[in-house]
């Protein structure tokens, strides 16, 4: 997210006040619209704790705080393994967040970098997998999920419903991404076990948890050609899962994982749970030995993809390169991933990613117009009303000051007049409405977007 800022919170410029009289009234408001253009107050900002910035720890508390604090409503919130991120418009909640908050770990975006930074979430150029599928269904129940909450900014909403629809466009042609990160997980486990090629055959390895990720983890150790031991916090699902996946292996409780990897009896394991694996802290409270190449009778390696890690800290620590946390598999992105683990390393490959890259960026650039365009339309559409409301005050006023000089005016006449205003009005005001629109000469008949 390079484009992205350190926290700034200074408040964009307010509108102007409209304290104008006369066709100067239909100048000033033209004025203000243009001015709210160019000073991003239609834009939306962004405040983001993301993986290398700010530890998962620090990203469980920010969203903590922003759902405690009831900063979701009204605003778009996407928390994913490597990022929590809050979108809205308008003045960032600083004072709300700000206190006890450690905002070293934040970063701020505003304005048209806001916005090309959601479209680029959405179409998988800010994970750490290329692509990845998955993250366009999290920011598609971000949507969701904003909506339910209630009223959403329909500024907002239409920035999420263009990155959708081009996040849908630019897996079209039909890439699969969704286990990269599982992929990327069991080939970072090879290599601490000294695999040049990403093959983990023969070794026993424990995948810890039974949802989404877990059966990703499951399948790609499996693929890597090692023995599969499944652990959930209910047995049950880890047997229905090894039936699924259609692999021989043991289905254990999280207390008898726990046993297993503390008495030194596994080569590796890999982490995919929703909470603290509390088990695994009680059985590892010796000083067994650690080891980095997974030895018999010594602590094997793990990579916990767990956000906040499922590891107590001390464990971690002890564990030193032998423990991976999903922010460190995020460091690791740029590392050459062992074809033998799946991920893309072929020259074949590599030029289908670069086509990707520059396709979805095309994308974004082409979303980002198109929500310029939209907000230049919103904005035009309110300030023609705006101007049509002051003029028609004015013109009101006028007649009803002519008409006490006029008492005795017949009403055939008053209507006369009255109208011939109204026309006067209209054709004063059509060169500057044309001007709101794009200045394009067949745009009378046009009605602007309200949203």
């Amino acid at each position: 997210m390079a484009d992205l800022r350190r926290p700034r919170f200074d408040s964009p410029l307010a509108p102007a006040a409209a304290s104008v009289t006369g066709l100067a009234a239909s100048r000033s408001v033209l004025g203000r619209e243009g001015r709210s253009r160019r000073d991003g107050s239609d834009w939306p900002w962004v405040v983001a704790a993301r993986a290398g910035r700010a530890t998962a720890e620090e990203r469980a508390r920010f969203l903590g705080r922003i759902q405690e604090g009831g900063l979701d409503r009204g605003r778009v919130v996407v928390a994913t393994c490597h990022r929590v991120e809050l979108f809205g418009i308008g003045e960032p909640p600083e004072p709300e967040i700000a206190a006890g908050f450690p905002w070293r770990g934040l970063e701020v975006g505003r304005g048209p970098e806001a916005a090309r930074h959601a479209l680029r979430l959405a179409v998988g150029l800010e994970s750490v997998v290329l692509g990845e599928e998955q993250v366009l269904g999290q920011v598609r129940e971000a949507l969701a999920a904003a909506r339910r909450r209630g009223p959403l900014d329909p500024r907002l909403d239409r920035l999420f419903q263009i990155a959708l629809r081009i996040g849908r466009a630019a897996r079209a042609d039909g890439r699969r991404t969704t286990d990269g990160l599982a992929r990327r997980a069991v080939a970072a486990l090879a290599r601490r076990l000294g695999s040049s090629d990403g093959r983990l055959s023969g070794r026993r390895i424990l995948v810890v948890g039974t949802g989404t990720m877990g059966r990703l983890l499951a399948v790609g150790v499996l693929r890597a050609g090692a023995e599969l031991i499944l652990a959930s916090r209910h047995p049950a699902r880890a047997r229905a899962l090894l039936e699924a996946v259609e692999a021989r292996g043991e289905a254990l409780d999280l207390e008898g994982a726990a046993v297993r990897w503390s008495e030194g009896r596994l080569d590796g394991v890999l982490v995919a749970l929703a909470g603290p694996w509390t088990a695994i802290a009680r059985e590892t409270a010796t000083d067994r030995e650690v080891d980095r190449g997974g030895g018999p009778g010594r602590l094997a390696p793990v990579v916990d993809l767990s956000a906040p890690s499922a590891l107590p800290e001390g464990l971690q620590k002890r564990l030193g390169r032998g423990f991976i946390g999903i922010d460190d598999l995020a460091e690791e992105s740029g590392d050459a991933t062992p074809p033998g683990a799946g991920d893309s390393a072929g020259p074949a490959e590599l030029t289908a990613e670069r086509a990707f890259r520059d396709r979805a960026e095309a994308l974004v650039s082409e979303g980002l117009a198109a929500y310029r365009s939209w907000l230049m339309a919103r904005a035009a559409g309110e300030t023609i009303r705006a101007l049509q409301d002051e003029a028609e005050a004015i013109r009101l006023a006028e007649l009803e000051a002519l008409f006490r000089r006029l008492p005795d005016l017949d009403p055939r006449a008053r209507d006369l007049i009255n109208l011939h205003s109204r026309r006067t009005v209209a054709r004063l005001l059509h060169p500057l409405v044309r001007e709101l629109r794009g200045g394009d000469p067949g745009d009378g008949a046009r009605k602007p977007s309200g949203r």
